[in-house]
C-alpha cells in the first residue's frame, strides 16, 4: 500500500513536558473533579478545573465548574505518594475519554507530589471517574509452564460463530489490567487472537507477524495462535468461578488452518485471563491436523504485545507449541496502588437569536441613516460573538461534474478461492462494491479532484460517491497535498513527493506547471523526511496553510504549521506541535484548521498564530494510513481517505468536527487510495471578509449572558456615495454548537429623493 504513514510502528498517547501537559488528550467530554481520593492505597489524587487563563499549569479548586459549550477548560491533576515506596510508572485513565496516558515514566518520591495538567474544548456535561495507577516498575509478563490444564466451555460457553478473519466485540464481567492498561473491553478475531482495550471490529489480522508488529499498532494484542485460521469449528467465550477470583475464558474450538480447509482434527485452544492475579494463560488441547508445515504453530505468532517496547514473544513460524501445552502468563512482581476521583462539569448551550434575518435602509446622497440589530441568546451558556463585513458575490462557475478522459476506475474484484497463491479475498462486502456507487448517488454531488495512487492518476470524482473515480492524467510525480484557491477549480495547487515542489494541475487536462520549491523535502543524508502532508486556502484570510509531519523510518515526534504563498512557494513558519503526526487538514468556513493526527487517531484543531494542537476527539475508525482530507464549505461536512487495517483498502469517511468521531462513507475505486483531495464547492457568503466604507456596528463582540441580548448600532453612510444600490452581509460568528455563523444580507439604496419627488410635478396642484 502506497500511503502517506505506512512507516509508523508506534503511537504517542500524550505530549508531555516539564510535569504538565502543553495539549489536550483525549475526546472533549472529560473529567472534571477536585475531590481528594481516599489514601487508603498509598496515593491520593486531586483533580481540579478552571476555565483556561493561558497558564498550561493553572491548577483550579472548583468541585463542579459551569462552562460554556467549547470553551477551554484546564483539568489539574495532583497525585500525592503517602507510602513508603518510590514510584516510577504513571497512568491516568477516566471513564469518559479512556486512555489520557498510559505507562509514563515519572518517578514520584515517598511524600512527594506530581501535577499534570490537560486542556480541553468541553462539548457536553460529564460526571465521569478519572483513575490513576502508580507502579514502581514498568509492567511486564514472563512466561513459564505450568501443569496443563484445559477449561472446556463448548457446552456452556457462548459461540461466537466468527466468519473467515472476522471478529467481534465481548465485554469481560472484570476489569483486567494487561500492561497497565486496565479495560473490560476486547475484540476477538477467528484468527486466534484478541484486540485488548477496544470496541473497534477486528476484521483482517490473516498475516501473523512476529511481535512487536508494527501494523498493528498501537492495538495491544494477545496471541495463543496467530495465525490463518478457517471456518471450522467456533469460538466460545464464558466465565467461571466468583469475584475477586473469576477466570474469564476464550475457546477456539476445532479450527482449521485456512490453506486447509475442513481438515480435521481441527486445533482447539484457549485464553484465560485470570482475575485475582492479573496473569493470562495458553492453554492447548490440540495443535495437530497433518496440515503441511502449519502443525505445533509452525505457522503462527504466540506472544503478549502492548507496543513497540512492552511485548513477549514466545515464539514465531515455529513447531514450538505441543498438545496438553499450558503457558503461564505472570506479572512480573510490582508495587501497584492505584485511586480515583469523580465529579461534575455542567457545559452551558449557548443558542443565536437575531432580531432580523436581513436589512435594508434608505439615504440621499451625503445623508446617513441607522438600524438597530439585537443579538440576542435563548440558551443556557454563554453565547460568545463577534461580527463583520463579507461581499455579496455570485457561484463560482464550475459545472460539478470532473471530465472523464477514459474508462473510470472500477473497484477491484479479487477472484474468490482458497489458492496459497495470489491477494487472500477480501471481505465479500467490500469486494462486490455494496457499499458504494449506486447505494450513494441519490445523496447528490460533491464535485472534487486528487491523485489516484493506482497508477499515479489525476483523477475527478464525486466524494459521496468514490466507486468511479474519473481519469483525467498521469501524473509525473506523487502528490501527498492539494488544496483550491479563491474560489477558483480550474487549477488544483499540489505538493510533490519527497522533493516538495509546489505546481498548478489543470483540472481540464491535468497538465502541471512547476511554481518551485517549497524547500520541504527528503534530507538526502539522513533519509529523515520533514513530509508535506497537506495543504489548504483559507477563505476568510485569504492564506494559504501548509502542514508537515517530520517522520523517521520508526517515529514522527513533531508537525510543523506554514503559510505557503501560492505564487512563488515560499513558506514561512508559524510554529510546532509535538507529539503528533498531522495526516492532512481542512479548514472549515469560519477559518478552523482541522487535521487528524495519525498516531492517535485523533481529529485535532490547529492554532493559526503558533502551530499548537488541540485534541477534538477520537475518529474511533479503524484505520492504518490517512490520506486525502478536505471539507465541502457549502455544508461543513468534512471529508478524509482513510486505509482500513483488517482489509489495507481505502474509505472515505466523513469527520464530525463536534466529537471528532468518523463514520463510513464508501469504499474508494482502486486498491492503493488516493491522496491530495480537494473539494471544488465555492466558499460560503462570510468566508472572505471586508471593510464596506458605508456600512459600521457600533459593537462588533460581545459576550451575552443566557437570556440577555446586547443591541448594535448599524449606521448606513451615504457621505461619499453616488447614487445606487449597494449590497454587502453582515456575519455573525458564534460559539453555538450547531451554527457557527449567520449570515445577514444588507442593502443600501442611495438616492436623490427630492429629484424623484418633484420630478413628476407634485409640488403644486396649479396647472
Amino acid at each position: 500500500m502506497k500511503g502517506k504513514f505506512s512507516f509508523l510502528s508506534a503511537a504517542v498517547l500524550v505530549a508531555f513536558t516539564g510535569g504538565h501537559a502543553d495539549a489536550a488528550q483525549g475526546a472533549a467530554t472529560v473529567v472534571a473533579a477536585s475531590v481528594t481520593g481516599s489514601g487508603d492505597n498509598g496515593i491520593s489524587l486531586a483533580v481540579g478545573l478552571a476555565e483556561d487563563n493561558g497558564d498550561p499549569s493553572q491548577c483550579g479548586t472548583s468541585t463542579n465548574l459551569s462552562a460554556t459549550y467549547d470553551e477551554r477548560v484546564n483539568f489539574c491533576y495532583t497525585v500525592t505518594n503517602n507510602s513508603s515506596t518510590t514510584l516510577n510508572v504513571q497512568t491516568l485513565v477516566d471513564d469518559v475519554s479512556g486512555v489520557v496516558f498510559l505507562n509514563l515514566p515519572q518517578t514520584i518520591e515517598p511524600g512527594a507530589s506530581f501535577q499534570y495538567n490537560r486542556i480541553v474544548f468541553v462539548t457536553a456535561s460529564e460526571s465521569p471517574t478519572a483513575t490513576w495507577l502508580a507502579v514502581d516498575q514498568m509492567p511486564g509478563y514472563s512466561s513459564s509452564a505450568q501443569p496443563f490444564e484445559f477449561i472446556d466451555i463448548t457446552g456452556s460457553g457462548i459461540p461466537l460463530s466468527l466468519g473467515d478473519d472476522s471478529g467481534t466485540n465481548v465485554t469481560l464481567p472484570f476489569s483486567f489490567n494487561f500492561y497497565g492498561l486496565p479495560s473490560n473491553q476486547m475484540c476477538v478475531n477467528n484468527n486466534g487472537l484478541v484486540v485488548f482495550a477496544t470496541k473497534d471490529t477486528c476484521w483482517g489480522y490473516y498475516i501473523a507477524n512476529p511481535l512487536p508488529d508494527a501494523d498493528i499498532l498501537p492495538s495491544p494484542v494477545l496471541a495463543p495462535l496467530w495465525e490463518d485460521l478457517g471456518t471450522a469449528g467456533n469460538e466460545y467465550f464464558a466465565t467461571v468461578g466468583s469475584s475477586p477470583n473469576r477466570q474469564f475464558v476464550l475457546e477456539w474450538a476445532n479450527k482449521d488452518p485456512f490453506y486447509a480447509p475442513g481438515l480435521s482434527p481441527g486445533y482447539t485452544f484457549e485464553l484465560v485471563l485470570n482475575e485475582s492475579d492479573k496473569s493470562v494463560d495458553f492453554s492447548y488441547l490440540n495443535v495437530v491436523s497433518n496440515a503441511p508445515g502449519s502443525d505445533y504453530g509452525a505457522q503462527a505468532s504466540v506472544g503478549l504485545q502492548l507496543d513497540s517496547t512492552l511485548f513477549s514473544s514466545y515464539s514465531a513460524y515455529s513447531p514450538s507449541i505441543r498438545n496438553f501445552r499450558n503457558i503461564h502468563w505472570a506479572r512480573n512482581p510490582e508495587i501497584s496502588l492505584s485511586v480515583s476521583a469523580q465529579v461534575t462539569l455542567e457545559v452551558g448551550t449557548p443558542i443565536l437569536s437575531l432580531s432580523a434575518s436581513s436589512l435594508s435602509a434608505s439615504a440621499a446622497p451625503g445623508k446617513s441613516t441607522a438600524l438597530t440589530l439585537n443579538i440576542g441568546n435563548n440558551g443556557s451558556g454563554d453565547l460568545h460573538w463577534n461580527l463583520g463585513e463579507s461581499p455579496v458575490t455570485s457561484q463560482a462557475s464550475f459545472s460539478g461534474a470532473p471530465k472523464a478522459a477514459t474508462q473510470p476506475l472500477l473497484w477491484p474484484n479479487f477472484k474468490n478461492g482458497n489458492s496459497v497463491a495470489g491477494p487472500k479475498p477480501a471481505p465479500e462486502e467490500y469486494v462486490r462494491g455494496k457499499k458504494s456507487t449506486n447505494s450513494r448517488s441519490p445523496l447528490g454531488n460533491v464535485p472534487a479532484f486528487g491523485e489516484a495512487m493506482s497508477g499515479n492518476l489525476f483523477v475527478g470524482f464525486n466524494a459521496l460517491d468514490t466507486g468511479t473515480l474519473n481519469p483525467i492524467s498521469t501524473l509525473s510525480s506523487v502528490f501527498y497535498a492539494g488544496t483550491f484557491a479563491n474560489n477558483d477549480f480550474s487549477a488544483e495547487y499540489a505538493v510533490d513527493y519527497p522533493t516538495g515542489n509546489l505546481y498548478r494541475i489543470s483540472t481540464a487536462t491535468g497538465a502541471t506547471h512547476a511554481i518551485g520549491p517549497t524547500g520541504i523535502h527528503k534530507d538526502p543524508i539522513t533519509g529523515n523526511v520533514p513530509m508535506v502532508s497537506g495543504i489548504r486556502w483559507d477563505a476568510t484570510s485569504d492564506a494559504t496553510y501548509l502542514i508537515s509531519p517530520y517522520y523517521t523510518s520508526s517515529d514522527c515526534p513533531h508537525s510543523t504549521l506554514y503559510t505557503l504563498n501560492l505564487t512563488n512557494a515560499h513558506v514561512q513558519k508559524v510554529g510546532e506541535a509535538d507529539g503528533v503526526c498531522i495526516a492532512d487538514i481542512a479548514i472549515d468556513p469560519s477559518g478552523v484548521i482541522y487535521g487528524v493526527d495519525i498516531l492517535s487517531k485523533m481529529t485535532v484543531t490547529i492554532d493559526k498564530t503558533n502551530g499548537q494542537v488541540q485534541f477534538v476527539g477520537p475518529t474511533g475508525a479503524y484505520i492504518i494510513d490517512i490520506q486525502g482530507m478536505d471539507m465541502d464549505p457549502s455544508t461543513g461536512i468534512m471529508y478524509f481517505v482513510g486505509v482500513d487495517r483488517s482489509t489495507f483498502l481505502p474509505m472515505m469517511y466523513t469527520i464530525d468536527t463536534t466529537s471528532g468521531a468518523a463514520a463510513l462513507l464508501a469504499p474508494i475505486a482502486g486498491s492503493a487510495g488516493l491522496d491530495a483531495m480537494a473539494i471544488a464547492v465555492p466558499s460560503v457568503p462570510c468566508s472572505t471578509p471586508i471593510n464596506a466604507p458605508w456600512l459600521s456596528e457600533n459593537l462588533i463582540r460581545s459576550t451575552t449572558p443566557p437570556g440577555a441580548s446586547d443591541t448594535v448600532i448599524v449606521t448606513f453612510d451615504a457621505t461619499s456615495l453616488p447614487t445606487g444600490i449597494y449590497t454587502a452581509n453582515i456575519c455573525v460568528r458564534t460559539n453555538e454548537a450547531t451554527r457557527r455563523y449567520e449570515v445577514m444580507p444588507v442593502t443600501f439604496n442611495v438616492a436623490d429623493i427630492t429629484d424623484r419627488i418633484f420630478a413628476g410635478g407634485f409640488e403644486s396642484s396649479s396647472p
